[in-house]
C-alpha cells in the first residue's frame, strides 16, 4: 500500500481516511483473502446460500484486514474483532493509538472503509437499483422538505438525490452505532455554502458532525460521516484512496 505513509500522516494530524475497493475479484485473489479471515468469519461466509454473496463477504473482510494491518502494524490474521453495542465492530487488540475507529460498508461489488483516530466514523455505499420505489421509500422514511426536493426533479436526478440522502443518513447512524432503525429521525439539510448538514430529531446533538457524499464508480453512491470528539480533529483533512488488493 504505497499510499499508507501519507495516509498515516493525515490520520495522525487529526484527519480521516477513506478507502474504496472493488469486490468483483477472481478466484485466486478471493482465495488469498480468505486465508486472512478468522474461523468465525469463514463460517459466516459459508452460511451464505449465494456464491456471489459469499465471495463478496470474503473479499470485503479480507481487504478490511489488509488495510487495518497496514495501519496498526498487526498481522492481518492476528486482528481480533469484537462488537460494541448494536453490533458495531471494533478492534480488541492492543493498538498504538489512543483512539481508533473504523467502519465498513459493502454493496454488490463495491466496499467503502472509513478510519479516524480522533472521533467516530461511519460510511455507507449503496448499489443504485434502477427499479427502486424511491418515492414510496421517501414518503415513508424522509422528512417533508426532503420529499419535496426529490419530487421536484426529473426521474434520474430524483433517484440520485434519494440515494444521496439515504447514504448520508445511514453513514451518520453507523457512526453513532445505532443503525437504520432511527432513519426516520434524521433530516438532511442543504447548506448555503454548498454541502450538507444534518439534524437528528431523535436526540440532542452534542458533537459537531461532518457528512459528505463520496464519489464511487458508476452505478453506486456513497457517504461518509465523522464526529469531532477531540480538539485535534481537523475536518479539512480527509483523504480518499482507491484500493486494489
Amino acid at each position: 500500500m504505497s499510499e499508507l505513509p501519507e495516509t498515516m500522516k493525515i490520520l495522525e494530524a487529526g484527519g480521516a481516511a477513506l478507502w474504496q475497493a472493488p469486490l468483483d475479484l477472481g478466484r485466486q485473489q478471493t482465495g488469498r483473502l480468505e486465508k486472512l479471515l478468522s474461523k468465525e468469519e469463514i463460517a459466516r461466509a459459508r452460511r451464505f446460500l449465494s456464491e456471489a454473496h459469499r465471495r463478496r463477504f470474503i473479499a470485503a473482510h479480507g481487504i478490511l484486514r489488509q488495510i487495518l494491518s497496514g495501519l496498526t502494524g498487526i498481522c492481518p490474521n492476528h486482528l481480533v474483532f469484537e462488537n460494541q453495542g448494536r453490533g458495531k465492530p471494533t478492534l480488541k487488540n492492543d493498538l498504538p493509538f489512543d483512539f481508533f475507529c473504523f467502519n465498513l460498508s459493502h454493496s454488490c461489488e463495491m466496499m467503502l472503509l472509513g478510519v479516524c483516530l480522533k472521533g467516530p466514523v461511519g460510511v455507507d455505499v449503496e448499489s443504485i437499483t434502477p427499479r427502486a420505489d424511491i418515492f414510496g421509500l421517501a414518503d415513508r422514511f424522509f422528512f417533508p422538505g426532503e420529499v419535496r426536493a426529490i419530487r421536484s426533479l426529473s426521474p434520474e436526478p430524483a433517484k440520485m438525490l434519494f440515494y444521496r440522502y439515504w447514504t448520508l443518513k445511514e453513514a451518520y447512524l453507523k457512526a453513532t452505532g445505532e443503525g437504520i432503525a432511527r432513519l426516520g429521525d434524521i433530516e438532511i439539510r442543504h447548506q448555503a455554502g454548498g454541502g450538507y448538514g444534518i439534524i437528528d430529531r431523535g436526540c440532542c446533538m452534542d458533537e459537531k458532525w461532518r457528512i459528505m457524499p463520496i464519489d464511487i464508480r458508476s452505478g453506486y453512491t456513497g457517504a461518509f460521516a465523522v464526529a469531532a470528539r477531540s480538539a485535534g480533529f481537523d475536518m479539512t483533512r480527509i483523504t480518499a484512496v482507491c484500493y486494489h488488493p
